[in-house]
């Protein structure tokens, strides 16, 4: 539940107005443009202390907030498989 307040408030942070996206809500209607899209990945990266890979910096790669939740979820098992 943490994770999934984290990730909405870092989306909220970065969009351009509005209500705090539920978990459902579309990127495409949040009015990220490029800038503030790099904003949201560079948020999540400090926030869970983990980089996204090159070939996953591209809006169009994410539909909606939970797909992001989803990324950093998948890279918090990455590290706890590693630890």
């Amino acid at each position: 539940m943490e994770a999934e307040n984290t990730v909405r408030n870092i989306v909220w942070q970065n969009c351009n107005g509005g209500e705090m996206p539920e978990l459902d809500t579309e990127l495409k209607d949040l009015n990220l443009d490029s800038l503030s899209f790099i904003a949201v990945i560079v948020g999540l990266e400090e926030a869970f202390g983990f980089e996204f890979k090159d070939e996953e910096l591209n809006v169009y790669g994410y539909r909606t907030v939970r797909d992001l939740l989803s990324r950093v979820q998948k890279s918090r098992e990455d590290i706890t498989c590693i630890i």
